[in-house]
């Protein structure tokens, strides 16, 4: 005879009613008779349909969804009565149910409804022992194998949905607008002490300061809990089977080889057309890059063999996402490069800037190459780590110059009035070079000498359009003056040739030139 204490039939199972619930089972000698009686007459089906719905609405089913709860089992010998009931424990709630411990009470439960009838030991320790326990209750078949084997591979089960669930939300993750940013790093990169720092470390035969710092920088927030999230993951391994770590740590590694083909892929288009994305790119793989170099070893030593033994490591993927920094952000400088070279060719060659139409050219072409590198300036000063920036800006600020020395100096015939126009068109871009490679207001100014190579070519370009043929000889200084050492004799000669007229003067200058 079974008797049910239950809560209100409309009132789900919950934590607050839970201890209501209680399933008393008692056994008479007459038990058999009835049970047969009822087959006899064609109830016995129904009947069992009610039990087992009762059965697994309020016993089995918040054994599994709740908790915070364990069965609570009482035999009676004397009144030979079976009482299966529930205790709350104290435990979170948002704590999920543990597998292991669901099963365990799951067998609890039916082994203690099938005492009255069957005389069964309670040791049952693995899956099969588990499963031949079903079996003997008539739970299952004895021939059934997929339980046995679900049973078995319980963890890795556990383990499998886990992955799949980590690599989704790490896939959402890479998907995000890369344009939300958070501050990262510590180092700020001074360069003027670089070669220093490397030459004090070379002699004093340690580790030179900060080679395993981060450069002060901008990345993506997504990123930041990609990251986030690989760590978690590891952690999470450390406290599981072997066989579940194992399949964590290799989840891990497939959520930052599925990043090198996710993003630069899902993200395209903004990598192309927009450069403040792309230098986020740059600077979230190489956020990346600088995690895997310790993430290996920080985690290590919670990790089952092999992966505790050295095999836990990242490094192997550091130049794989260094590698796809440097491709997007110099695919984006040949971008902007390519740009800033088209701007300048609407100048004509600044040739005969004297004439109206050339020198508008020629303006707009100016006004074009310093709205572009400020507009560059703006969009990567507070993105890129500044040595990065300097040198990004310095590239393409050479580009222009080299430009502009190449088509000036091979210009055949240089008016007065052309030289007379060229000269402040071009001094007012020599004038705003310095404040655009300058990375941050905080930041000290940028020696230009040293960072743009054609600075000093431009630069006595410049010069010698506005100078007198004199004062350009005794630049030169027979070939050991400042002029000598940017342009060849070839080239002075060429620009005297092209500024002044054919004189016996010129003849004279160009004689001193060798």
């Amino acid at each position: 005879m079974t008797v049910w204490t239950i809560p209100h039939a409309k009132e789900p199972v919950t934590l607050t009613n839970v201890s209501q619930v209680q399933l008393k089972l008692v056994q008479s000698e007459n038990a058999a008779v009835t049970v047969n009686a009822m087959n006899q007459v064609g109830i016995l089906k129904s009947k069992m349909h009610v039990f087992g719905k009762k059965l697994m609405e309020y016993i089995l089913k918040p054994v599994v969804t709740l908790s915070n709860v364990a069965p609570s089992i009482n035999a009676a010998k004397k009144s030979q009565s079976t009482t299966v009931g529930f205790k709350v424990l104290p435990k979170s709630s948002e704590e999920p149910s543990n597998p292991v411990a669901v099963y365990k009470s799951t067998l609890a439960i039916l082994k203690a409804l099938s005492g009255p009838l069957l005389s069964l030991k309670t040791e049952g320790k693995n899956g099969d022992e588990n499963t031949t326990l079903m079996a003997m209750l008539g739970f299952i078949a004895e021939t059934a194998s997929p339980l046995l084997t679900y049973a078995r591979d319980v963890n890795v089960h556990f383990a499998n949905e886990k992955c799949q669930e980590l690599i989704v939300e790490a896939r959402k993750l890479m998907k995000r607008e890369l344009h939300n940013t958070k501050r990262v790093g510590t180092m700020k990169v001074d360069n003027k002490n670089v070669k220093d720092q490397t030459q004090d470390a070379k002699d004093k035969c340690h580790v030179s300061e900060g080679i395993f710092a981060l450069p002060e920088c901008a990345v993506s927030e997504s990123i930041g809990c990609l990251v986030n999230l690989a760590y978690q993951t590891l952690q999470e391994a450390g406290s599981n089977t072997p066989q579940c770590a194992i399949q964590l740590f290799y989840t891990v590694r497939n959520m930052f080889e599925i990043f090198c083909d996710v993003v630069p892929t899902y993200h395209r288009d903004s990598l192309q057309k927009l450069p403040r994305v792309c230098a986020l790119h740059h600077n979230n793989c190489m956020y990346i890059a600088h995690h895997l170099l310790t993430l290996g070893h920080q985690c290590r030593q919670s990790l089952p063999p092999p992966l505790c033994d050295g095999t836990s490591m990242f490094v192997d993927l550091i130049p794989v996402f260094r590698k796809l920094a440097s491709e997007c952000f110099l695919a984006q400088m040949r971008i902007q490069r390519d740009q800033l070279v088209e701007n300048l060719s609407g100048a004509e060659g600044f040739d005969q800037v004297a004439t109206d139409d050339n020198f508008l050219a020629c303006e707009r072409a100016i006004k074009q190459v310093v709205h572009q590198l400020g507009h560059l300036q703006r969009v990567w000063t507070d993105i890129l780590p500044s040595n990065i920036f300097t040198k990004a800006m310095s590239t393409l600020i050479n580009t222009v110059l080299m430009h502009i020395v190449e088509k000036v100096s091979s210009l055949e015939d240089i008016s007065a009035d052309d030289a007379q126009q060229l000269y402040p068109l071009l001094s007012g871009l020599q004038d705003r070079i310095p404040h655009l490679i300058k990375p941050g207001e905080d930041e000290e100014p940028v020696l230009v000498q040293s960072t743009v190579d054609q600075w000093t070519s431009f630069s006595e370009m410049l010069f010698m359009l506005d100078a007198s043929m004199q004062d350009i000889v005794d630049r030169w200084a027979e070939g050991k003056g400042p002029l000598a050492m940017v342009f060849s004799a070839s080239d002075v000669k060429s620009l005297i040739r092209a500024i002044f007229q054919n004189t016996d003067r010129r003849a004279t200058a160009l004689a001193k030139i060798r």
